[in-house]
C-alpha cells in the first residue's frame, strides 16, 4: 500500500456529488456495487501514444501501467482482485483519444480509466469520464485549461504548467558564485517552443525568473518544427544575456543546442529543460557536459517504492527509468489507495476516495486540488547538470548527488571537470 499522509478535507467534488446525474449516462463501472460480491480482476482502460509525435514518451508511459500492474498482482492485488489493464493506441491524437476512451468506458465496460499521455489528448479524453461518470486518473497532464472546466471525475497526478519552472530560479540563487571566480549572473534569454506545454512552462520560467530579480534581455517563441535556428542565435548573441532557457521538447532542442554549438555561442549557464534525453548526448557528444536540464522525477528520489519501480523497469530493458514511467505507476498507486480506502468498486465512492487522496507515490507527496492537480508535485522540480556524460542530481539540495560544474568552458572544450 502507499504510504498516507494523515489529512482529512472535503472538496468541491463532496457537494457536487449528487449533482453529477445530469451530466451525461452513467456507465457501467458507475453502477457497480459495493465489491462484496465480485469475483475476477479489476479492469483498468487507457490509451497511450504508441505511434505518432508522442510515441516516445508514450511507450514509456504505457510500460509503466504495465511495471504497476505486475507489482500490485505479485502482492496480492487490489481487494483480494488482480489488476487486468486494456489499452489501445490514440497515436498521439487528441480525437483519437476521446474516440478510444468513450470505447473502453461504454463498449468495453472497463471499471476505471487512466489518462493518456500527454495534455492535448488528455484535454480530449477526459469529456469521457464526465459523461460517463467513471474515474479517469491521468499521470500525464499538466495544461491548466484541462482543470478550468469542473471535472468531477479526472485527476492528475503532475501540478499545472503554470507551477513549475520555480526550481531554476531557486537552484541559482543558492550558487556561492564568488567560489567559481564568477559574477552572479543577472540577464536571461528565455525560449519556447510553440506548443500548449511549451509555451505555459515557459511563460512560468520567464514569471518565476523575473520574480527571483533577473532580467529578461531576449525572449522569443519559435515554431516546434523551426529547423534553422540562425535567426534566433543572432538574437541572443546581440542580447549577451548570462543564462540561456529554453523550454522545448527533445527533437527541437537538439537541433538548438547543435547549432548553438556550431555558432559557437556561449553563456555562463545553458539550460534546456528536456535535454536530459539521449538525443541531446547523440547529437554533442562528450560536448554535452556542462549543460542543465530538468525533470519532474529523478530516479534517485527516496519516494515510495521507487526503488522497487526501477529495479521493476530494469529488469525489463537496459536503460534508466524515465519520467513517463513514473508518473503512470504513480496514477496506479492513486487507484490502489482509494480502492483499499473505499473498499468498494463503486465509481462514485472511488471517486470521493481519490478526491481525497493524501499519499506518497513514485512522485511523493500526492494530493488533489478540487479542480483535480496534484499540490505538491512541482515542488520536486530537479535541475540536473550533465558531468562526464552522465547527469548529476543539483536540486532539490536534499537529493543532490554532487556539486555543480562552473563556470561553463567555451564549445569545444566541455570535455572535462573544472580545474
Amino acid at each position: 500500500m502507499p504510504e498516507r499522509h494523515q489529512t482529512s478535507h472535503v472538496d468541491r467534488r463532496t457537494f457536487l456529488k449528487g449533482s453529477v446525474g445530469a451530466v451525461g449516462l452513467a456507465s457501467a463501472a458507475g453502477c457497480l456495487g459495493d465489491g462484496g460480491g465480485e469475483s475476477g480482476p479489476l479492469t483498468f482502460g487507457y490509451t497511450a501514444s504508441l505511434s505518432g509525435s508522442s510515441a516516445v514518451l508514450g511507450q514509456q508511459y504505457h510500460t509503466g501501467f504495465q511495471i504497476w500492474r505486475d507489482h500490485v498482482n505479485d502482492n496480492g492485488g487490489i481487494l483480494d482482485r488482480d489488476v487486468e489493464l486494456t489499452h489501445y493506441d490514440d497515436e498521439s491524437s487528441p480525437d483519437r483519444a476521446r474516440e478510444l476512451a468513450n470505447r473502453l468506458a461504454s463498449q468495453d465496460g472497463v471499471d476505471f480509466l487512466f489518462g493518456p499521455y500527454g495534455s492535448p489528448t488528455n484535454y480530449s479524453a477526459s469529456v469521457v469520464s464526465q459523461q460517463q461518470q467513471i474515474p479517469m486518473v491521468s499521470g500525464a497532464s499538466s495544461d491548466p485549461a484541462i482543470f478550468d472546466r469542473d471535472l468531477e471525475y479526472y485527476y492528475s497526478t503532475l501540478s499545472k504548467t503554470n507551477e513549475y519552472g520555480k526550481s531554476f530560479p531557486n537552484f541559482l540563487s543558492s550558487v556561492d558564485w564568488g567560489a567559481h571566480d564568477m559574477e552572479e549572473p543577472s540577464t536571461v534569454a528565455a525560449l519556447r517552443a510553440e506548443a500548449a506545454y511549451t509555451s505555459t512552462l515557459g511563460q512560468s520560467f520567464i514569471d518565476n525568473l523575473e520574480g527571483a530579480g533577473f532580467e529578461i534581455a531576449y525572449e522569443e517563441e519559435y515554431p516546434l518544427d523551426l529547423q534553422d535556428f540562425s535567426n534566433i542565435i543572432s538574437g541572443i548573441r546581440s542580447a549577451d544575456p548570462d543564462i540561456l532557457c529554453l523550454s522545448g521538447f527533445p527533437a527541437d532542442e537538439a537541433r538548438f543546442a547543435e547549432q548553438a554549438q556550431q555558432a559557437d555561442l556561449n553563456v555562463d549557464i545553458h539550460y534546456q529543460n528536456y535535454s536530459s534525453q539521449t538525443v541531446i548526448v547523440d547529437t554533442l557528444g562528450e560536448q554535452v557536459d556542462y549543460m542543465f536540464n530538468g525533470a519532474w522525477w529523478d530516479r534517485r528520489y527516496d519516494y515510495n517504492r521507487v526503488d522497487t519501480y526501477v529495479e521493476m523497469w530494469n529488469e525489463r530493458q537496459d536503460a534508466m527509468a524515465e519520467m513517463p514511467l513514473s508518473y503512470a505507476t504513480a496514477a496506479g498507486m492513486v487507484y490502489e489507495n482509494a480502492l483499499e480506502e473505499a473498499g468498494s468498486t463503486n465509481a462514485d465512492d472511488v471517486n470521493q476516495a481519490i478526491a481525497e487522496t493524501d499519499i506518497e507515490t513514485t512522485l511523493g507527496r500526492t494530493q488533489f486540488h478540487e479542480t483535480g492537480w496534484n499540490l505538491h508535485q512541482y515542488k520536486n522540480e530537479a535541475v540536473r547538470q550533465w558531468q562526464d556524460q552522465e547527469m548529476t542530481l543539483l536540486y532539490p539540495e536534499n537529493f543532490a548527488t554532487g556539486d555543480v560544474w562552473l563556470p561553463t568552458p567555451e564549445w569545444g572544450d566541455r570535455n572535462s571537470s573544472p580545474q
